[in-house]
């Protein structure tokens, strides 16, 4: 006869085989509920995309923070004079002090946007990807210095191919302005842009721009959209570099500002 199984442990008290404790309570069955089905009307629907979500530019979000721009670009832009300041009353006790005469007074160095600031604003492929931060910079130095002390100049890839405020058929040959005022370079001085890039400024270029400014008695700030490490070691003696993004801080222009003065 074929084999049969055994039959099924009809003893409560076992399971499989195995003896269970006798305490053990036995679980009640519970009743089972499927959930509530989705009201899929009440979904809201996605708006239509349209010609106007293709073409509308996202907000600007300017590379230098909000809060804390118009006091960086005033830290960048002033300039210390010493003929109009209060006493320097320091420098008049130690004079006293060692007998030394005087034959003019002494006055404390007090920061001026007097002497105004020329812009040039670089306009090659490097910086194409920062047009509305340069233009949102450009209207809020306007604001800060004055229309009557800005001088907004544009070029392409360097300076010294022509600048000028108008289109670029209208620029002429650059020209540094008056003694004192400081001049901030909007440009990735030849280090970013397309590899190969064929119209990219070169250190000379740069370096002949920056010391006819220098020369003329003016300073140059330079604002850089990348670390300050990349900028060319042979343009650091004659201007001051300046990461343009939202880590820079007043105290960091400050800073980098004062060693140049």
């Amino acid at each position: 006869a074929p084999h049969e199984p055994p039959p099924p442990d009809t003893d409560p008290g076992r399971y499989e085989g195995r003896t269970l404790p006798a305490d053990l309570p036995v679980l009640e069955p519970v009743d089972f509920d499927a959930p509530d089905p989705t009201d899929w009307t009440a979904v809201p629907f996605l708006e239509e995309v349209t010609d106007r979500h293709l073409t509308a530019r996202p907000p600007l979000e300017p590379l230098l923070t909000e809060r804390s721009s118009t006091a960086i670009l005033n830290a960048a832009l002033t300039t210390l004079v010493r003929d109009d300041g209060e006493p320097d009353i320091d420098a008049l006790v130690e004079a006293f002090a060692r007998g030394i005469p005087l034959t003019r007074l002494p006055r404390a160095p007090r920061p001026t946007l007097r002497f105004g600031v020329q812009v040039l604003v670089d306009r090659g492929d490097g910086m194409q990807p920062f047009r509305r931060d340069q233009q949102e910079l450009t209207r809020r130095i306007t604001g800060l210095v004055g229309a009557e002390l800005t001088q907004t100049r544009y070029f392409a890839d360097a300076p010294n191919r022509g600048t000028g405020p108008g289109s670029p058929w209208t620029w002429q040959p650059y020209r540094p302005p008056s003694p004192g005022t400081r001049v901030l370079v909007v440009s990735d001085l030849g280090v970013g842009g397309p590899v190969l890039h064929p119209r990219r400024a070169s250190v000379a270029e740069w370096y002949r721009v920056c010391d006819e400014i220098v020369r003329a008695g003016c300073t140059v700030l330079a604002l850089v959209p990348y670390p300050v490490t990349r900028v060319p070691a042979e343009l650091t003696p004659l201007l001051a570099a300046l990461t343009w993004d939202r880590t820079t801080t007043v105290s960091t222009v400050a800073a980098l500002v004062g060693r140049r003065r």
